[in-house]
């Protein structure tokens, strides 16, 4: 093996190097946890540094990975950005791991994981907000932090570093100009030496290691948002690694940015830091900041769920559908002040479906939840439907095809199609609630497979099991068969069932155990409005309430 190689220090949105070396000094109202221990594989003792707001709420987290070409770098040179994050109301940490040539990939992917997970596992401790993590790093950061949002729940990725009943999945990722792919980066990078000592050989050698290695190849619809920061004269990660990973992002439906700095090389100064930084606390903020505007108290949980049961953490966006024509100042006041999460929207029905004043009314009382709104179908494909100012989705409940002739009735797929055809002209995305596929003895799989080849979400009504073990049974197959259906006709297709809260299907205790047999499948959730409104906030509540 090569004994003399480059080792480049990647310096990232950095000062100059003199300054990397000096500790930083902490601004009036942030807090340091240095020299924490996280793991120790192989007695390898691996740290961090935990920057934070001294006084604030649940704080969101980001992890900042150094770069060093895999094989160099120093935890301590991502000191000055934990510090500059904490002044934004951040919770940050810089962290070391094992370096090759003795630790070769993927050992530094497994520390990275083991570093989220010991940081979730650690949230009250330093009132961290588990659910709002991400990662971001510069060059060899930037390929780790890349990999953690692309491989989550990846067995083969996670490693022995303990704290295995903590998830080391992320929300988003921040890659300041990591590769993407080494199989094609031979001859076009003056870092190259450096990927013999990581991967054990050659290309030629080793092969399959350098495309398990290449976080482009790793890219699925369920990889976490992803910002690229890259400059047009960067000698060690070519401008092409940048754009492979934001095509293959947006081809997987993977919400992603591409910020391309001209004139700038491998590391940002002067203007082209203030703009990277920028465009990243831009990013951060859209993704880990509560979209809802409602900053969570620490210490707060919900009331006890009737089922008794402890209930996990929700990790899936959930739909909260508000009737234009009933009062539900409580209901979305509840969900203001406590409930919303990120990802998390609100769908407003007017009554009169063709005119969406009463929408308006309804999303106007809701903070920074994007609208959705359900016009019928008739008056979508005829033209006459007005969509409330800054709608997004157009929602459609196929249980109005009981009120339209039959030749349109019968034909759902033609619907799908039409629907599809008006959201692309008008820039809004498409939502469905099929009646067809409510669990009856005729399901159709098939069918719910065509139709949501034109959606991008599709949520199953389940109220009707109500309290029966069996129904619940044969709803939660039907789920998981209907799941597998989707994606493979349409892998962007959300899929989602929806909760019934009234008594009549068997109240919160049902919603939640429907819930927890359905979440490992299911990517999103809707709350029905019921009569009993206050069931409908007691099951959001009981979602909310493993967060102290």
């Amino acid at each position: 093996m090569r004994q003399l190689y480059t080792i480049v220090l990647f310096l990232g949105l950095t000062p100059s190097p003199s300054v990397l070396a000096q500790k930083p000094t902490l601004p009036p109202g942030v807090i340091a946890e240095e020299n924490v221990e996280y793991a120790n594989p192989d007695d390898q003792h691996l740290k961090l540094d935990l920057y934070r707001p001294k006084e604030g709420r649940l704080f969101p987290v980001v992890v900042c990975i150094h770069g060093g070409g895999f094989v160099g770098g120093h935890r301590e040179t991502m000191r000055w950005i934990c510090v500059n994050l904490a002044t934004e109301g951040y919770a940050a940490a810089t962290i070391q791991y094992r370096l090759a040539p003795k630790y070769r990939f993927p050992a530094c992917v497994k520390d990275c994981k083991a570093a989220v997970r010991w940081l979730r596992a650690n949230a009250k401790k330093y009132n961290l907000d588990p659910d709002r993590m991400a990662a971001m790093g510069t060059s060899a950061g930037g390929h780790l932090s890349v990999f953690l949002a692309a491989t989550a729940d990846i067995k083969e990725f996670e490693g022995n570093g303990g704290l295995a009943d903590q998830s080391s999945r992320i929300t988003c990722a921040v890659n300041a100009f990591g590769p993407s792919d080494f199989t094609r980066i031979q001859g076009k990078s003056k870092s190259e030496p450096v990927l013999e000592p990581f991967l054990g050989g050659t290309l030629q050698d080793r092969r399959r290691d350098y495309i398990q290695a290449s976080p482009l190849y790793w890219i699925t619809p369920k990889t976490a948002p992803v910002l690229t920061l890259i400059g047009t004269k960067d000698e060690h990660v070519p401008l092409e690694q940048a754009r492979w990973l934001h095509e293959r992002l947006q081809a997987c439906g993977v919400p992603n940015e591409l910020v391309i700095l001209e004139g700038a090389g491998h590391g940002f100064r002067g203007k082209h830091q203030e703009q990277a930084q920028k465009a990243m606390l831009a990013f951060l903020g859209k993704y880990l900041k509560n979209q809802a505007g409602t900053e969570r108290q620490p210490g707060k949980r919900g009331p006890q769920e009737d089922s008794g049961r402890k209930v996990q953490p929700r990790t899936v966006p959930f739909i909260l559908i508000l009737p234009a024509w009933r009062k539900s100042d409580k209901l979305v006041e509840e969900w203001n002040q406590r409930l919303a999460r990120p990802g998390d929207l609100v769908v407003s029905m007017p009554s009169n479906l063709k005119d969406p004043r009463q929408s308006e009314a309804s999303l106007a009382k809701v903070k920074g939840v994007p609208g959705w709104v359900t016009p019928s179908a008739e008056a979508v494909l005829n033209g006459d439907a007005k969509l409330p100012k800054g709608c997004q989705w157009l929602w459609y409940d196929l249980e109005t095809w009981a009120h339209t002739p039959k030749k349109e009735k019968d034909d759902p797929v033609a619907a799908a199609r039409a629907l599809r055809e008006y959201c692309n002209k008008n820039k809004l995305k498409l939502g469905m609630t099929p009646i067809y596929a409510r669990f009856q003895d005729n399901f159709n799989l098939e069918l719910a497979a065509k139709v949501a080849s034109y959606c991008d979400a599709y949520i199953l009504q389940c109220q009707s099991w109500q309290k029966d073990p069996q129904r619940l049974k044969r709803i939660v197959q039907h789920l998981q068969d209907l799941s597998k259906a989707i994606h493979k006709a349409n892998p962007k297709c959300l899929v989602g069932c929806q909760l019934g809260t009234a008594k009549r299907y068997g109240g919160v205790a049902a919603a939640l155990e429907l819930y927890r047999q359905t979440q490992p499948f299911i990517q999103i959730y809707t709350a029905w409005w019921e009569p009993e409104e206050e069931s409908v906030a007691q099951l959001l509540k009981a979602l909310n309430k493993p967060r102290r």
